[in-house]
């Protein structure tokens, strides 16, 4: 650990651009997540947001029809959680079947 903050930062300073360093640690965290953890990290708020869409489709749907409200912040809202949501469990699922076939085909050599 010393020997990376004594390669990343010199005797004079920084070696690397903070902006680009900080850049390349995030991408290095969000790597170690998609190979390792794809399902709680994708599937699971992909999932809880497109339920939170379609309750507040529904809701819309039902003060709609008893008020005749139409808010279209609300239904936009609502098609955005929903699109993102079911969007954000199907990569989770697909990066979790890529990695299982990755280690897999690993293994096997």
């Amino acid at each position: 650990m010393l020997q990376n903050k004594i390669k990343i930062y010199g005797m004079d300073g920084p070696t690397k651009n903070p902006s680009r360093q900080h850049i390349t640690g995030f991408l290095n965290i969000f790597d170690s997540i998609r190979a390792s953890k794809p399902l709680y990290c994708f599937t699971l708020p992909g999932f809880v947001l497109g339920v939170c869409g379609l309750y507040m489709g529904f809701q819309f749907v039902h003060a709609f029809h008893h008020d005749g409200i139409f808010d279209l912040g609300y239904v936009f809202l609502s098609i955005l959680f929903t699109l993102v949501g079911t969007s954000l469990a199907f990569v989770g699922i697909l990066l979790n079947s890529i990695a299982g076939l990755i280690k897999y085909r690993s293994n096997q050599q």
